[in-house]
């Protein structure tokens, strides 16, 4: 199956998904770090499809601006990168999440990545969250295991809409 159709298919999954099930709206913005870069930034719509108490399927569609990589005589500026992160979400222990999943992106002029998504968020009241994340592109690692900028934390907030 191709990447394009396995998008497809996991979107069209996500948007059904949303007919029959609770779901929260909101807005997001982080800052991510990675160890080759300078901070860079992302930013968009987030959903959540509650599945039960405890349990929901976290979707993003974040517009990404990585941060300028410098050697010593040249410093490269990145695209910008369209992400879409697909998440499992626990509430753990009171307002505690974990979150776990994958994402998708593409860099514009240059190319389709995917990754593993880890990470924890932090329910500061029913509309406001913090979180922090980690993520591993997957299609770097395989191509080139010694690439040190195929990962990057980042944590932000975010603010649910009623």
């Amino acid at each position: 199956m191709s990447r394009k159709k396995l998008f497809l298919f996991l979107f069209l999954v996500g948007v059904s998904l949303t007919v029959s099930a609770q779901v929260m709206w909101g807005i997001k913005g982080d800052i991510c770090f990675s160890e080759k870069r300078s901070p860079g930034f992302c930013s968009g719509v987030v959903n959540n499809i509650l599945l039960s108490n405890r349990l929901s399927i976290q979707s993003e569609m974040l517009l990404v601006k990585e941060g300028a990589r410098s050697t010593k005589h040249i410093t490269t500026v990145s695209p910008f990168a369209f992400e879409l992160p697909m998440m499992l979400k626990y509430q753990f222990v009171g307002e505690l999440n974990l979150l776990a999943g994958t994402y998708f992106s593409y860099r514009m002029r240059q190319r389709w990545d995917y990754g593993v998504t880890l990470g924890t968020e932090y329910s500061l009241s029913r509309q406001w969250a913090i979180e922090l994340c980690y993520n591993v592109s997957l299609l770097n690692r395989m191509k080139d295991s010694s690439r040190l900028d195929s990962h990057f934390i980042q944590t932000g907030i975010i603010y649910r809409f009623k």
